[in-house]
């Protein structure tokens, strides 16, 4: 699972919408509402979640790892 979400200090656009919204419903909520955005890898990430993990031969990291390395050094570089 990765979660992306506004980086600290910048405006989240997104969550001051949302928590506009919900005070035109006439909801109290809390003073800030924060919106971030959850991906889930469509492929395995250990090799234990791999439908034929038993049948062949094991690997150090699943097809998914590689997914969610990518988007750690895109979130490092921003």
């Amino acid at each position: 699972m990765v979660e992306v979400s506004v980086r600290s200090g910048f405006p989240d656009l997104r969550g001051e919408a949302l928590q506009k919204d919900i005070r035109d419903l006439g909801i109290a909520i809390a003073d800030r509402v924060r919106v971030s955005d959850i991906y889930l890898p469509e492929r395995f990430i250990h090799w234990t979640q791999y439908p034929r993990w038993t049948r062949e031969a094991p690997r150090k990291y699943g097809d998914g790892f590689g997914i969610f390395l990518n988007a750690v050094e895109w979130a490092k570089s921003g």
